[in-house]
């Protein structure tokens, strides 16, 4: 079995990568940092927030994009200069991904005799068998896994297929300049356990629509990274938006409340302390999913009465 290494699922990009992006539309122009007619540095967005003594940057990125893609625009070499510390949403280094096999394996696997198989209706069953052999199994070869987990099986499965996964990684490429740096870096996660716990704490019959979710976006756009990390170079927030939260990227909406709204009022938290008891510069790096939206960490920032701007 391939165990998938990386996270956020529900959309097609997956959830635990070797294929993950993450991820209902609201154009990010109703904020005020979006007006029609200012326009923007070409290159990935970066938002700012500041106060008289301390500036937090966020920049949204995408999991993966392709080998020796010049992704560090001026404005993030700049921002990332600036500095004194990193946020990550989650430790991206190999080890740290590594040591959540164990809980996959405790969470993801049946134990009780039941099957992936007796978990699906006849008509679901036959759906993913046609993806899950395009991608060059038998749905009999995930029959040990929890419909979510089978769900983030098959988008690694499609992102070996499609070459992801000898993409650059640029989570691990902020990780290692920062580091070499000497830059403070501390994460909003300390493990994806934290993700896979609020996956398998969903009732199964959300894991079976995540599931059948993910099959159907295989099968109708096998190649979504490359749209995005094309979008995403281009600054395109509002076509991110789409490709991130358009009809159809999410299981419902208690995947959706789950994996997205949760976390960024968290991670907004966090922001909100790090304003209010902290003094400098910080770059939080984010998942783009999380920058776009009616519930994006931008919009509620912005409802909190910060003035937020793009960089």
């Amino acid at each position: 079995m391939v165990v998938p290494t990386n996270a956020r699922t529900a959309p097609v990009f997956g959830l635990l990568m070797t294929v993950g992006i993450l991820l209902s539309a609201c154009a990010v122009n109703s904020v005020h940092v979006a007006k029609e007619d200012i326009e923007f540095s070409p290159g990935p967005a970066i938002w700012t927030v500041k106060d008289k003594d301390t500036t937090v940057h966020i920049f949204g990125a995408v999991e993966v994009v392709p080998p020796e893609t010049a992704w560090r625009s001026e404005e993030f070499k700049v921002v990332f200069a600036s500095a004194e510390a990193i946020i990550f949403e989650t430790d991206p280094r190999p080890e740290a991904q590594a040591a959540i096999g164990p809980i996959v394996q405790q969470l993801g696997i049946y134990r009780n005799g039941r099957t992936l198989r007796g978990a699906l209706n006849d008509d679901q069953e036959s759906e993913l068998a046609e993806v899950a052999a395009s991608l060059g199994v038998p749905l009999a070869a995930l029959d040990s896994l929890k419909p979510w987990l089978a769900s983030l099986q098959l988008g690694s499965l499609n992102a070996q297929k499609q070459g992801y996964t000898g993409w650059i990684n640029i989570f691990s490429e902020i990780d290692a300049d920062a580091s070499a740096a000497g830059k403070e870096i501390r994460f909003l996660e300390e493990t994806r356990a934290v993700l896979l716990q609020a996956i398998s704490d969903l009732p199964e019959e959300t894991h079976v629509k995540m599931l059948v979710t993910t099959a159907r976006q295989i099968k109708n756009n096998p190649e979504p990274a490359s749209e995005a990390a094309a979008v995403w170079l281009d600054g395109d927030v509002k076509r991110l938006e789409e490709l991130f939260h358009g009809p159809g990227q999410w299981a419902d909406d208690v995947v959706y409340d789950a994996l997205v709204v949760k976390r960024n009022q968290k991670w907004v938290q966090d922001i909100e302390a790090t304003m209010a008891n902290k003094k400098g510069v910080y770059l939080y790096v984010i998942g783009t999913g999380h920058v776009l939206g009616e519930d994006s960490m931008i919009m509620m920032l912005d409802d909190k009465r910060f003035p937020v701007d793009r960089y």
